[in-house]
Formats: C-alpha cells, structure tokens, sequence
C-alpha cells in the first residue's frame, strides 16, 4: 500500500511538472488576460509606493535608468 501510494505521489508531481513548464498550455493555463493584468497590478503597486517617480521600465519592459555599477 505505501509503495502504491508514493508512487502515485510521484506521478501526480511529474503530471505538475510537465503542466506547469507549458504555461500557455494545460489545465494549469495562464492566458493574455491574466499576464495583463499582473501588469496592471505591477504598475498600480510602482505608483502606490513610488509617487510621482517613472518607472523603471519603458511600456516594452526596457530598462529606463543607467547602471550605476
């Protein structure tokens, strides 16, 4: 019964696995929706927290301030 059921716990982890490396894939999907709207929240929390500051990121996610090192 123990070997059944770790081997049971193993496949289930390996079925997770394989699911969540294919994000765009699977029951475990993240769609353009969701990746909007952790942008969204992403900005909201910059703006909150950093008033009247640019970002650090451009609209294409480039970096918009020099290297200081």
């Amino acid at each position: 019964m123990l070997l059944g059921t770790l081997a049971a716990l193993f496949t289930g982890s390996l079925l997770l696995i394989e699911d969540i490396d294919q994000p765009y894939a699977g029951i475990i999907r993240i769609t353009g929706k969701t990746v909007a709207d952790t942008v969204d929240d992403i900005g909201e929390d910059i703006a909150t927290d950093h008033p009247g500051r640019a970002p650090p990121f451009d609209v294409r996610g480039t970096t918009t301030r020099r290297s200081t090192g």
